[in-house]
């Protein structure tokens, strides 16, 4: 058997069909793009170029014996993209807002592409899709310099109605994996809940979308606990 039909057979996965989407935002620079292409392919470029029109890729994922195809945006990040996001957030899952850890621009821009996403993009149950704080490069940085920052971090999460925080290091190959383990382990959780209430089998071909296509952004969004998830 084939490693498609033996996917197929395990999950009830149809070619073409998104299960789940991912956006990653963040300031021009702050390693977006090699994010995606090492969580996707293992790949890390040192002469990454930067994106000037979206780009997204696929990759199957396996949570709990399940396969679900994982469709991740790479969004532009020039400054004028945090008010055209809407179009390309739209319909997503879940979300990566990253900065440069050397960059402080960068990290004081996270809150305009938070509310961008927030305006934009949500649940069927009005809760924000959840959005994870990326700190990215931090193989520049100093890590004494990271622990004092640490306090800080945890307050603007909590602030501003992130999930969590997480330092990574994509030319290190380090937290990109488990940062995406842990978004979408929070997606597929709620993704379940929700064809349970329904009575509907995860692995059947009708799948109900958790996901409000039309927002109204007049509404105020209900952030939940916000203190309810650890930090890496």
């Amino acid at each position: 058997m084939s490693e498609d039909k033996k996917i197929q057979s395990q999950s009830g996965f149809i070619k073409g069909r998104v299960d789940i989407k991912i956006v990653l935002l963040g300031n021009s620079g702050v390693g977006k793009t090699s994010f995606s292409n090492l969580w996707i392919n293992n790949e890390f470029k040192e002469d990454q170029k930067p994106t000037l029109i979206p780009d997204f890729n696929f990759k199957m994922y396996n949570y709990k014996g399940n396969y679900y195809k994982v469709q991740v945006w790479d969004l532009a990040g020039q400054d004028k993209s945090i008010y055209t996001a809407k179009v390309f957030t739209k319909g997503a899952h879940g979300s990566l807002i990253l900065y440069d850890a050397e960059n402080q621009k960068s990290f004081e821009n996270t809150i305009k592409w938070k509310k961008s996403l927030d305006d934009n993009s949500k649940f069927v149950d009005e809760t924000p899709i959840p959005t994870l704080l990326v700190q990215n490069k931090i193989d520049l940085v100093d890590p004494q310099n990271l622990e004092k920052d640490e306090d800080d971090l945890r307050k603007f999460v909590n602030d501003n109605g992130f999930l969590s925080f997480v330092r990574t290091s994509c030319k290190n190959k380090q937290n990109v994996k488990e940062s995406m383990d842990y978004l979408l382990g929070i997606v597929i959780d709620k993704l379940e809940e929700y064809h349970k209430i329904n009575n509907i089998p995860l692995d059947g071909n009708k799948r109900i979308s958790i996901v409000d296509q039309n927002p109204n952004i007049s509404k105020e969004s209900n952030l939940g606990d916000k203190n309810s998830f650890c930090c890496f």
